[in-house]
């Protein structure tokens, strides 16, 4: 506290006013993540491409926040505002798809099950693929570009002939 409250130029006891505790900073610096623009239209497939290659590249410039489920367990807060942040990414990627069915791009085939299906191992896909990046890894033989047009290619079965 001694550290951020020197970094900041202000006396430790005017930091812990507003912070408490430490667990309080990195909550309100959860708060402040925005790992992909707060709205998002989806015209074309290459929107959805946009959106997922934004999500992927907030996880690995945020990975902290993606990286430490302990810090979930200990804070409550802190637990909620990650829950809310991934929550909201989710309706977000779940309404696209939707955007994108209403415009024929994919088909009405798809249901709401599937689209739930789709975002959850996109979601714990993203965590991974960011926590392996730039390690000796087995897993990091995907380039980003890559990484994301696997997660396009889950979608061929209902992307509707033009």
């Amino acid at each position: 506290m001694r550290m951020i409250s020197n970094e900041l130029g202000i006396s430790p006891g005017n930091l812990t006013y507003y912070f408490p505790k430490k667990i309080d900073i990195l909550t309100a610096l959860l708060k402040e993540i925005r790992t992909t623009p707060e709205e998002e239209n989806a015209e074309s497939l290459d929107d959805l491409r946009r959106y997922l290659l934004n999500m992927v590249e907030g996880v690995q410039r945020e990975q902290f926040f993606f990286s430490i489920s302990d810090l979930q367990r200990l804070d409550r807060k802190f637990f909620e505002e990650n829950s809310n942040a991934v929550n909201h990414f989710k309706e977000v990627l779940f309404r696209i798809l939707g955007e994108l069915q209403q415009r024929g791009i994919l088909s009405k085939d798809m249901s709401d099950a599937w689209k739930k299906d789709y975002i959850e191992i996109i979601m714990l896909s993203h965590l991974s693929w960011a926590r392996e990046t730039g390690k000796q890894s087995t897993y990091t033989n995907l380039s980003l570009e890559e990484f994301i047009d696997s997660q396009m290619r889950l979608l061929e079965p209902f992307v509707m002939p033009k």
